[in-house]
């Protein structure tokens, strides 16, 4: 199915006039639709296209068609969906540009996931605050990673420090034995701690309180929002699963704003069993749930 351009204004784009010379290195084999969203004046559009319509070979040659107009290369941005249509898209915008002599354009664009991109976003503007606070790549802010001496804790805690270089952060990475991990950080005694947290139950209540609460003993960040409180307490008394819900959600915009805790990562865990078994069911918490455990003959 060959795509289509709708132009912000009524009319459905099929054709445009023959390209200029200068720009037929980029535009040769497209057809007619695909030309049309090339060439289309600088203005918002929606192009909508079907599996197999040259989605990619369009937005590369459109990349092309705007630097080769005097577009900067820096102010072109384009995102796909995964990794590998990212690379695939990057190499093809640098193989029309070398046609195109446009030199090394194509590595001043932003041709990334959506993912990378917001990432790359959010980098910057951490970078930027740091600045405006004094720190810098040779002067970066030094912090202690605490975390516990296990492969599940210490892993994460790596990658945070890898990542917090990119932000003039440096951290070093505090190991503590298992023995007294526990005591050490339900006295506060860290500056930045690598832990890990679950529940083996469906209903969030016992995680939120754990975590949340004022008067939790395991609320290792002593994080205390009485409006939260009352929130946690509002739960326990509603027994209508849509109100228990509602209410789920107010506790989650609020902590959400507040930031106790930074969620690094979720944990996936896989479960394999033959088709011959029922009753077992798999739920999100990484535990399983049995009803009626059978084994078929």
């Amino acid at each position: 199915m060959p795509g289509w351009v709708r132009s912000t204004g009524p009319s459905i784009i099929r054709s445009q006039p023959a390209p200029h010379p200068a720009l037929s290195l980029h535009l040769e084999n497209l057809n007619p639709e695909q030309l049309a969203a090339v060439t289309l004046p600088e203005r918002h559009a929606l192009i909508l296209a079907g599996a197999g319509s040259g989605k990619t070979r369009v937005i590369t040659a459109k990349i092309a068609h705007l630097v080769t107009r005097g577009v900067a290369p820096e102010k072109i941005v384009a995102i796909t969906f995964t990794n590998k249509a990212a690379r695939e898209m990057r190499e093809r915008a640098r193989a029309a540009l070398t046609r195109s002599d446009a030199g090394n354009a194509a590595a001043k664009m932003a041709i990334s996931t959506f993912h990378a991109y917001g990432l790359a976003i959010v980098r910057a503007e951490a970078r930027k605050i740091m600045e405006g606070l004094g720190y810098n790549k040779d002067n970066p802010l030094k912090v202690k990673i605490s975390t516990r001496n296990i492969a599940i804790y210490r892993d994460p805690a790596v990658l945070l420090i890898d990542q917090l270089k990119q932000i003039h952060v440096a951290g070093e990475l505090e190991v503590i034995d298992t023995s007294i991990w526990h005591a050490k950080v339900t006295r506060g005694e860290f500056s930045v701690g690598m832990n890990l947290t679950g529940v083996g139950v469906d209903d969030p209540d016992v995680n939120l309180y754990e975590n949340y609460a004022c008067s939790s003993e395991r609320n290792l960040t002593k994080y205390c929002n009485k409006e939260v409180d009352a929130l946690i307490a509002e739960t326990r008394m509603q027994q209508e699963p849509a109100k228990r819900a509602a209410a789920y959600d107010k506790i989650a915009q609020q902590i959400t704003k507040d930031r106790p805790i930074v969620y690094l990562y979720h944990r996936h865990w896989l479960w394999a069993h033959t088709a011959k078994l029922t009753g077992l069911r798999a739920v999100p918490d990484g535990m399983v749930r049995v009803h009626d455990l059978r084994m078929q003959k």
